[in-house]
């Protein structure tokens, strides 16, 4: 895996992680 790559990974998984976040907050 290229850094570049890595990079792109680790912002995809914390966008993903976000975004279960914030749907939590929505339903309550």
């Amino acid at each position: 895996l290229n850094k570049s790559e890595r990079h792109i990974r680790g912002g995809l998984a914390t966008k993903e992680k976000y975004l279960h976040k914030s749907r939590y907050h929505q339903t309550f």
